[in-house]
């Protein structure tokens, strides 16, 4: 079997979050013209006029704001994995000095 380090580890997770985030968007572009010719919903807005808002938004209003925040979470957890809980890394007891006999 594949033994992956840190390093590769970080990179598939930051890779499938990034790849996540485009598949989203894809799947919300690739609807179709024809589904966007919907009807309309009507109120007034108090000058005689009305007010036209679509019936269905072809973009979720959590998208966006998903489209940064997971990712950037995902890289901030890897960084932590990667260097924050680095093994190889001596820690304050472990330093290696020498004492010096007197």
């Amino acid at each position: 079997m594949i033994e992956l380090d840190r390093r590769d580890k970080m990179s598939i997770v930051v890779t499938a979050s990034i790849s996540v985030m485009i598949g989203l968007w894809i799947g919300v572009w690739s609807v179709p013209v024809e589904a966007l010719s919907v009807p309309t919903d009507t109120n007034p807005d108090g000058n005689g006029g009305l007010h036209v808002t679509p019936a269905y938004r072809p973009v979720p209003t959590w998208l966006p704001f998903v489209t940064v925040v997971f990712p950037a979470l995902c890289i901030f957890g890897a960084y932590q994995y990667l260097y924050q809980n680095d093994e190889t890394q001596p820690v304050d007891g472990e330093l290696g000095e020498e004492v010096a006999d007197d």
